[in-house]
C-alpha cells in the first residue's frame, strides 16, 4: 500500500534529521521504493545529505518565469509537466529519490513554488511506495494544503512547551482543513534527555488528549556529524538515534 508521511513541527527541533533517519531506516527494506521530499525552502535536508542544491522545483519555476516558450511547452507541449519534474528535479540518491523545493533567489512570495511542490508531490508520489515529506517549519504548508493528501502526520517536538504548542497547533490546522482525508498523527519526542522533562511533556500532552508515540534520545553523533558536514546516512547503526527511529518505525509502520 502506498503511503505519504509528512514530518512537521517547530523550527530547530531536528525535524529534517528525523526525516532523514526515517528514510534511512525504511531504505533498509528492499520492498520499499522511497521518495524523500525536501519541502523546506531552507534546503537544510538537501544540504545535510550532500546532494545538489541547484536541481530544485524552484529552478524549474524560474526557468518558466524567464521563458514564456518553456512555460507554454510545459503546459501544452507533448511532454507532461510531471515528466519534466522527473527529469529536471528528481535526484537519485541510491536507496531513495529526492525532490527538493528550493528557494527563490531574492525577495518574493513562495506561493507559486508551493503550488508546483503540491503538484509534484501529488503526481510523483504515485510512482513510489513511501513518500516522506520534510515540511517547512510551522503550519504554513499544512495551512496551504501543500500536504493535503498525506496518510500520516509525524509531529516532532523536543522537551519544551513551545515545541508542544506548535505541534498541537499544526495538528489542529491539519484536522480542521489542512488535510482532505482521514490521516494518522504521531508525536515524536526528539532530543530527549532528563526523565523529569520527558514526564512533564507527557503530562502536558495527556491534558490535550494525546500522547507521545516515540522517543528519540539526544545523540552526540548527530552533533559531531553536523560540525564536519557528514551525512546522517553515515551514522553507525548502533547510534542511539538510529536505533530508536528503527524501533519507532517498526512499531508504527509494520
Amino acid at each position: 500500500m502506498k503511503k505519504i508521511i509528512a514530518v512537521s513541527g517547530k523550527g530547530g527541533i531536528g525535524k529534517s534529521t528525523l526525516a532523514a533517519l526515517i528514510t534511512r531506516v525504511l531504505s533498509d527494506r528492499a520492498d520499499h521504493k522511497l521518495l524523500l521530499v525536501d519541502a523546506d525552502p531552507s534546503i537544510n535536508l538537501t544540504l545535510m545529505l550532500g546532494l545538489d542544491v541547484n536541481k530544485t522545483l524552484n529552478n524549474l519555476r524560474e526557468r518558466f518565469v524567464k521563458s514564456a516558450e518553456a512555460a507554454q511547452e510545459a503546459m501544452f507541449g507533448d511532454k507532461h509537466i510531471r515528466d519534466t519534474i522527473f527529469e529536471e528535479c528528481l535526484q537519485d540518491a541510491g536507496t531513495f529519490k529526492l525532490l527538493t523545493m528550493g528557494r527563490p533567489e531574492g525577495p518574493g512570495c513562495f506561493c507559486s513554488v508551493n503550488v508546483l511542490l503540491r503538484y509534484g508531490i501529488e503526481s510523483i508520489s504515485k510512482e513510489f511506495d513511501v513518500t516522506i515529506i520534510d515540511c517547512e517549519a510551522g503550519p504554513e504548508q499544512i495551512n496551504r494544503r501543500v500536504t493535503k493528501n498525506i496518510d500520516d502526520l509525524i509531529l516532532v517536538i523536543e522537551p519544551t512547551l513551545r515545541s508542544v504548542q506548535t505541534a498541537l497547533y499544526i495538528k489542529d490546522v491539519a484536522e480542521s482543513y489542512g488535510v482532505q482525508k482521514s490521516f494518522g498523527c504521531n508525536i515524536i519526542l526528539n532530543k530527549a534527555d532528563k526523565k523529569d522533562r520527558i514526564e512533564k511533556i507527557r503530562s502536558v500532552l495527556k491534558k490535550e488528549g494525546t500522547e507521545i508515540s516515540g522517543i528519540v534520545p539526544m545523540d552526540e553523533n548527530i552533533a559531531k556529524y553536523d560540525v564536519i558536514g557528514k551525512s546522517i546516512f553515515d551514522l553507525p547503526g548502533e547510534s542511539p538515534s538510529v536505533k530508536s527511529v528503527k524501533e519507532i518505525m517498526k512499531t508504527l509502520y509494520t
